[in-house]
């Protein structure tokens, strides 16, 4: 992987590890084996590090929400919760930059397929909906300083159940 991703891609190379270790891919008492652990092939590999200008939005955003969101979460949270929030964002965003399907703890809000810049800011968008959503006492918006991408989504708020993790 080393090979394949430039030395600036730190996150997304982090995110590919830690997204194949998801309970979806467990099988008890068989030795890891691509074709049996659902793990990612050099091919999605190959194919996902020719797109440079996504990798490096991809590392962009990564960063950008990191510092944006941490603080303020772990302020309003406990900082295990909010290392976990952040985690659940760049998992999804992983998933959907491999074509993967999207993790259960949000809604992402866009079709499989080739990730591009609009659904980066649907997902963006749709995961401060959720923060909002699951932690009422605390204005994520004016916390950060987030302004959603889609204006539109406002008007359709997420499903408001709050997660405890």
């Amino acid at each position: 992987m080393a090979k394949l991703f430039s030395k600036r891609h730190v996150l997304i190379k982090l995110n590919l590890i830690l997204v194949n270790y998801s309970s979806e891919s467990v099988h008890e008492r068989i030795r890891p084996n691509p074709d049996i652990c659902k793990l990612v092939s050099v091919a999605e590999l190959a194919s996902l590090s020719k797109e440079t200008a996504l990798l490096d939005e991809m590392e962009t955003l990564f960063k950008d929400t990191r510092a944006a969101f941490e603080g303020p979460l772990i302020n309003s949270t406990s900082s295990l919760r909010a290392s976990n929030l952040i985690h659940d964002f760049e998992m999804q965003v992983t998933r959907m930059a491999l074509g993967k399907k999207p993790l259960d703890v949000f809604d992402p809000d866009c079709a499989t397929g080739k990730l591009t810049t609009e659904k980066l800011h649907t997902i963006s968008d749709n995961w401060v909906k959720y923060l909002q959503n699951s932690l009422k006492h605390v204005n994520i918006f004016e916390a950060t300083g987030y302004k959603l991408f889609n204006p539109d989504l406002a008007e359709h708020p997420a499903a408001s159940d709050e997660v405890d993790r």
